[in-house]
Order: structure tokens, then C-alpha cells, then sequence
């Protein structure tokens, strides 16, 4: 068997990628998370008697060539999924990710994109 031609590990959800693998043409619903660098994360430690636990204590703020970065991939990517969608994608600034609806090519050539860290089913959590 031939394995598949895009990476496989971006859609995480085995119903989404079998959407890939046959080139379906139901259309979906899907949250793109674009691929930047980690935010900066400081930790500190507690020490509550004999336990010592780690904590998040502040987050870096992104660097102007960060945020400039950042601003690039986000217009190019708007643009890429414009180009090759039936409707345009929503940009959801603070989880830095599209929603988009795609088919399932649509899905493998997303995946293959260099900017694309993940892609997950955009459901209704209850």
C-alpha cells in the first residue's frame, strides 16, 4: 500500500483524515491552527510544606519581528485558503487558528502546508 501524501499527524481525528485518505467531497467544518512558535512561558516554583510544585508565573510578550511574523503567516494563509475555498475563512485571532469549511482534498492540501500546525473537526462542545 502507498502511504499517504500529506502529513497524516496535522489531522489528529481519525473521521477527519479517513475525509482526507478518499478525497471525500462531503464538506466539513474544521478549526486550521496555524503553526507560530511556543509562547515564552516563565515557571515558578512553590514549596508547600513537602511538596514543590511548578507553576506558569507570566508569559513573554511576543518580540515586534514576532508579531510581524505572526501578521505575515496570518494574511498568507487568509489568502492561500481564500484562493482554494467556496467561502472565506473566519480568523480567530486569540487561539490563532481559521474556521473554514473544506473537502476532504481540501483537507490534504491544507495539511501539507508548512504553516499548518494542526487540523481539528470544529464541533459543539456540550
Amino acid at each position: 500500500m502507498i502511504g499517504p501524501e500529506f502529513p497524516v499527524e496535522k489531522i489528529p481525528d481519525e473521521e477527519l483524515r479517513q475525509l482526507a485518505y478518499e478525497y471525500s467531497e462531503e464538506k466539513v467544518s474544521v478549526i486550521i491552527v496555524l503553526d507560530y512558535p511556543e509562547p515564552k512561558v516563565d515557571v515558578g516554583k512553590i514549596k508547600k510544606g513537602d511538596r514543590v510544585s511548578y507553576v506558569p508565573t507570566s508569559v513573554e510578550p511576543e518580540t515586534d519581528e514576532e508579531r510581524e511574523e505572526i501578521e505575515r503567516r496570518e494574511i498568507e494563509m487568509r489568502e492561500f485558503l481564500e484562493n482554494i475555498l467556496d467561502s472565506p475563512p473566519n480568523y480567530l485571532p486569540m487561539a490563532r487558528a481559521f474556521v473554514a469549511t473544506v473537502t476532504g482534498e481540501q483537507l490534504r492540501i491544507i495539511a501539507d502546508l508548512p504553516m499548518t500546525k494542526s487540523i481539528e473537526f470544529n464541533r459543539e462542545l456540550r
